[in-house]
């Protein structure tokens, strides 16, 4: 691994409260290019039961730039790149052997932010499966 580039992990079951599962990352990396830190925590999930799982994810990136001298348009503009916290919540619930309904709200938070172009703001998902 190079000297500007670190990265952990972390596994844990039942942290604290029976259920409470926490699979984690961070990276942290500092560019030969640019000098900019990035953190990037990742996932946290709880389950109940297996077959009520929930899951809750955050993602970070401190300000970026979009040309090698470190600069670039606003982040908030096109071609720009911005900074942003975006919290992202899931949930499954295992009605039969075969029936499996999902639900989740990504970008919870209704961030506004981008990378050259916006990104999607709120959305919400719903999934049906049934396996015959």
């Amino acid at each position: 691994m190079h000297d500007a580039q670190r990265s952990r992990a972390l596994q844990a079951a039942d942290v604290a409260i029976k259920g409470l599962d926490i699979t984690s990352s961070v990276t942290w990396t500092r560019s030969i290019i640019t000098a900019n830190s990035k953190w990037q925590p990742r996932v946290l999930g709880w389950r109940d039961s297996d077959r009520w799982p929930f899951t809750g994810g955050l993602r970070y990136s401190g300000m970026q730039y979009g040309m090698l001298d470190n600069t670039g348009p606003n982040g908030a503009t096109y071609t720009g790149v911005s900074k942003f916290l975006v919290v992202d919540v899931r949930t499954r619930y295992q009605a039969t052997i075969s029936v499996v309904v999902s639900a989740g709200i990504d970008n919870l938070n209704n961030e506004r932010y981008g990378a050259f172009h916006p990104y999607t703001q709120r959305m919400f998902v719903l999934e049906l499966k049934a396996k015959f």
